[in-house]
């Protein structure tokens, strides 16, 4: 009895709209925790200030990719020493007992870089540059951003699929 009463209220087109709603705020914190950045071995960034411009703007979305070895003149992002991520090019290379270590300079800036950047504290070289692409992925990632991307065309979809039957 219960069972077709619990069908009968949900085969109305209003509580199907309002309980998926429900869902998809209840759920929307929890994407917004997923990391979907990972793709094929590479990551996305976003670059958050002008010291590789004009080569790499502020908001610009990058793609970068782990490698063995880097060059000089190859932009690469890494951890420094006070556990940021930086974009930067490399200066020059050297090694100290069989490690590479670089010396990077941002495009932008005057001087070098006065810490020296280990191997392993390298994420990977930029493979591509998607200019603002950045602005958006940061965007998408406030609760603006997911009602507007996600919630509101899941309702409508939801709404004009429950509508057609």
């Amino acid at each position: 009895m219960a069972i077709k009463f619990l069908q009968r209220v949900f085969s109305q087109p209003i509580i199907q709209l309002g309980f998926t709603v429900g869902l998809a705020f209840l759920f929307a914190p929890l994407l917004s925790q997923v990391d979907f950045s990972k793709l094929f071995g590479s990551t996305f960034y976003v670059i958050q200030s002008g010291s590789m411009e004009p080569s790499i703007m502020t908001g610009d979305l990058i793609l970068i990719h782990s490698q063995s070895n880097y060059a000089k003149n190859d932009v690469i992002t890494f951890i420094d020493e006070s556990s940021r991520v930086v974009t930067h090019r490399i200066n020059s290379v050297t090694a100290s007992d069989s490690v590479a270590e670089f010396i990077t300079k941002g495009d932008a800036n005057p001087y070098q870089d006065f810490e020296i950047v280990l191997a392993a504290n390298v994420l990977g070289k930029v493979a591509l540059v998607i200019p603002k692409a950045g602005f958006i992925v940061s965007w998408g990632q406030t609760w603006q951003g997911i009602i507007i991307l996600i919630i509101i065309p899941a309702t409508a979809l939801i709404f004009f699929e429950v509508m057609r039957e």
